[in-house]
């Protein structure tokens, strides 16, 4: 298909200034929902690397995630109930936290050393 023979080839003046507008309102929302899907999981990841390393601060079991995941759903059912489902859904399996441990604790190496 050439230039020529596109859809919007034939439009001129108005028509396809208005077109154009539409599309780059089309594109700017698809860019919108894709940021704030990408940053709402930007934003459960930065909860985890936080939950694992105040567990490590404070020396207590990975099983203690489960606590404080449920007092985290406590909190947010007093003061924000219409968002309790979005909190239940946050990542905090022991796994999840066992590997951001690990993930900090192999980033604390490395700037050491480099260092």
């Amino acid at each position: 298909m050439t230039h020529s023979n596109h859809k919007y080839a034939i439009l001129e003046g108005e028509a396809r200034k208005t077109i154009l507008q539409q599309l780059k309102n089309e594109k700017l929302h698809r860019q919108q929902t894709f940021n704030k899907f990408f940053q709402q999981n930007n934003n459960a990841t930065e909860a985890t690397y936080k939950v694992a390393y105040i567990l490590g601060k404070w020396g207590k079991p990975f099983s203690d995630v489960e606590m404080i995941k449920e007092c985290i759903v406590e909190v947010v059912k007093c003061l924000h109930p219409e968002k309790v489902d979005k909190y239940k859904q946050l990542p905090l399996s022991r796994g999840t936290i066992t590997e951001r441990q690990h993930e900090l604790a192999t980033n604390i190496k490395q700037q050491f050393f480099y260092y």
